[in-house]
């Protein structure tokens, strides 16, 4: 019957194990999506949006001709200043590995931050000297309340990617520079949830199978007992 016993407590052991490894499995896998590649195309990660105040330089003046007072035509003209714009900068990385994405369109519009229309105008951002990082002057917004688009695309003859929309609504400062995303989650320094579903994962069956072998030393080898249920005890050496 003890013997019964024990076997019915380790299956027991065994089953909830199993039930809840099977309960971590299902946790990673729902996790997974987030992280992973979806149909073939790297999930996009935006782990930088900066805009930095930049002076956009004015079309230069057109000559006019005026004349001098000895009657002889001088050219003329007044030099337009420079305008405050807006300088994007993007850095992009594949969700799953962290790796930087490379050879991906990636624009930005200024949209109506009064609106929900889209922006109607984007500016083509160009590769910098960091592999994953685009930059470009996008045009020139007055400080307050603003709305920026950002759109990543995959260029023909590239690795495909997930096409990426999003809007950011920013207030605008004149002359400080806005941190719009920095150090998104996610990739080989972001998302830690497999991790920890991992140690989870060892830390349970290490208890469960502690408590197993418990149970099998506690119930292996009973006392010998007499019929009124003392235990024997064996009589002295002469």
């Amino acid at each position: 019957m003890t013997r019964m016993r024990a076997i019915a407590g380790r299956s027991s052991v065994v089953a909830l194990l199993v039930g809840m490894l099977a309960l971590i499995a299902g946790i990673g896998t729902s996790a997974a999506p987030a992280s992973a590649h979806s149909a073939g195309k790297a999930v996009v990660l935006v782990r930088d949006f900066t805009l930095s105040p930049v002076k956009i330089p004015a079309a230069p003046a057109k000559a006019t001709k005026a004349t001098t007072a000895k009657g002889k035509a001088a050219a003329t003209g007044t030099a337009a200043a420079a305008t405050d714009g807006w300088q994007a900068t993007v850095a992009i990385a594949d969700f799953d590995s962290g790796a930087p994405l490379q050879g991906t369109a990636v624009t930005v519009g200024i949209a109506d931050p009064n609106s929900t229309a889209p922006a109607t105008k984007f500016v083509d951002l160009e590769p910098t000297s960091l592999i994953g990082q685009y930059q470009a002057t996008v045009g020139s917004v007055a400080p307050g309340p603003a709305r920026f688009e950002l759109r990543v695309r995959t260029v023909p003859g590239s690795p495909p990617v997930q096409p990426y929309d999003r809007s950011y609504p920013v207030t605008l400062a004149a002359g400080q520079p806005v941190h719009v995303v920095t150090a998104s989650g996610g990739g080989g320094g972001g998302s830690s949830l497999p991790m920890i579903l991992s140690v989870a994962a060892v830390v349970l069956v290490g208890a469960m199978l502690y408590g197993l072998f418990s149970v099998r030393r506690r119930t292996a080898v009973p006392a010998a007992t007499k019929s009124s249920g003392s235990p024997v005890r064996s009589a002295p050496a002469k």
